[in-house]
């Protein structure tokens, strides 16, 4: 199942389209594509993708897990110095159709896109636009049945806990809603002993 890894300006994007709230409260516009160099192995339709950051390092850190819902073929081209040809699936696309690719990607700007693809991968660049299939429908539904159940999800930032106190723990073992969160969405469990809540 293929990773992919962010650097840390493309964080907040990532963050805002794995929680709702976390969009909502920072006002981060969800970053809903990345644009990948070309693999042996391509993306695909379907594929299930683990999205970190700093991977490789001592300070990587698993962000999710999401579905890719499509790809596209993408090309970057330099035609004379200063001009750029942008290319999905062979259509060249507009100034105003570049634009919305980059604000998608999770670039300010067109030229701020076109700087970073020349400093990291250089032109042209061949490679795929991987659209991410949002996670928020299903992981509300999961919190709201693991609420009725009497037990409280804690999140911040990046963190998120299942805390249940020790009578819950059946409860909590027989939930397929609990389970999914674990598994799929890394939501910890933690037992909440009562006397040193």
């Amino acid at each position: 199942m293929p990773s992919l890894n962010f650097q840390k300006q493309f964080m907040p994007g990532i963050l805002a389209m794995l929680d709702k709230d976390y969009a909502r409260r920072t006002r981060n516009k969800p970053k809903t594509t990345t644009i990948r160099a070309k693999r042996k192995r391509p993306f695909r339709k379907g594929d299930s993708l683990y999205l970190f950051a700093g991977q490789r390092t001592k300070y990587c850190q698993r962000l999710g897990k999401v579905t890719c819902r499509k790809t596209e073929e993408f090309l970057i081209e330099e035609e004379s110095p200063g001009i750029y040809k942008i290319i999905i699936n062979g259509t060249i696309l507009s100034d105003e159709a570049a634009q919305e690719v980059a604000m998608d990607d999770g670039f300010t700007a067109l030229k701020e896109m076109i700087k970073w693809f020349r400093k990291t991968h250089g032109f042209p660049f061949e490679g795929q636009r991987i659209f991410l299939a949002n996670t928020y429908d299903r992981k509300y539904y999961l919190h709201k049945r693991t609420k009725d159940l009497g037990i409280n999800i804690e999140r911040c930032r990046c963190k998120k806990t299942i805390e249940i106190s020790p009578e819950q723990v059946e409860k909590v073992r027989n939930s397929k809603h609990i389970t999914e969160l674990a598994t799929k969405h890394s939501y910890g469990i933690q037992i909440i002993n009562p006397l040193f809540k």
